[in-house]
């Protein structure tokens, strides 16, 4: 079974948006995005690496 990176993604941003309403930290959401960005990074570079 393999996680498709939109999975990954929509897990990561309500498990940041939970945190961010329990602890009232905006910086939660900050976070998501950081991490969202770094799957597509990494998801990227990885689908490249396969092509070759």
């Amino acid at each position: 079974m393999t996680t498709k990176p939109f999975q990954l993604k929509l897990a990561v941003m309500i498990a940041g948006i939970a945190c961010a309403l329990v602890y009232s930290n905006v910086l939660y959401i900050a976070a998501v995005f950081f991490i969202n960005a770094w799957i597509d990074f990494s998801y990227s570079r990885k689908k490249r690496n396969t092509d070759k």
